[in-house]
């Protein structure tokens, strides 16, 4: 068995992984934004996760965008594991009401991409409220009233 020695990438940090029940790394912004993810941000998270330094991971993410650009040009599904499904399609010509001049339009086709979450995903999303909303009360530390006995309500 030859022992696994740690390759240094970067800047001389060793190549860190993660095993089972081990999180993601910290994400690079505060948690209640509502801006999406860069891809810079990805690019560091990719990073962290794989040890490869930032421009390689930048890299590899534009890379990976690229091939799922190209594969849905060419009309072919492209399935990501633990996320979901992309589709390409076309929907259909159909006649549509134009309510200010009073008239049926004909809305031509177009091409579009529909997208459809793994069952795993969008269970999560589900719970992600209910995490959320117990984090704030934690975080504002609301505490529910006392209850008052029943004798000292009628004072």
């Amino acid at each position: 068995m030859v022992e696994e020695i740690p390759v240094k990438r970067g800047r001389g940090r060793p190549k860190r992984t993660f095993g089972e029940g081990e999180t993601i790394p910290k994400r690079y912004r505060k948690p209640d934004e509502d801006r999406p993810l860069t891809t810079m941000e990805m690019a560091k998270i990719i990073s962290d996760m794989t040890g490869y330094t930032t421009y390689e991971s930048r890299f590899f993410f534009d890379a990976f965008c690229a091939v799922i650009h190209c594969e849905l040009v060419y009309g072919r599904r492209v399935i990501i594991p633990g996320v979901g499904r992309l589709t390409p399609d076309i929907k259909t010509d159909f006649i549509a009401y134009n309510p200010r001049q009073k008239e049926e339009v004909l809305v031509p086709h177009s091409c579009v991409v529909r997208f459809k979450a793994e069952s795993t995903l969008r269970n999560k999303i589900r719970e992600m409220p209910k995490q959320i909303a117990k984090e704030r009360i934690a975080k504002l530390q609301i505490k529910q009233p006392e209850k008052v006995p029943e004798e000292e309500q009628f004072i």
